[in-house]
């Protein structure tokens, strides 16, 4: 625990984050509908930001894919 604090990262070489500052990174990462211009009754499509490296590896220890939940979202 001292070694964190003095550090401010974890034992793997991550940043050391609050829960607000955890979300708050996590918050970055967008999921966009794009359409291309012409024809304007062009279908929607959805890209979804890069998560970083540190952000991948949080949404791994939780449990969270966010293609499979896209997939899942758009189904219900």
């Amino acid at each position: 625990a001292r070694a964190k604090a003095l550090t401010k990262q974890t034992v793997e070489g991550w940043p050391v984050h609050s829960f607000v500052t955890l979300l708050a990174n996590l918050g970055t990462i967008a999921s966009n509908t794009m359409r291309v211009p012409n024809p304007p009754e062009a279908p929607t499509f959805t890209v979804i930001t890069t998560p970083t490296p540190f952000q991948t590896e949080v949404l791994k220890r939780v449990g969270v894919d966010l293609l499979r939940s896209r997939r899942q979202n758009k189904m219900a």
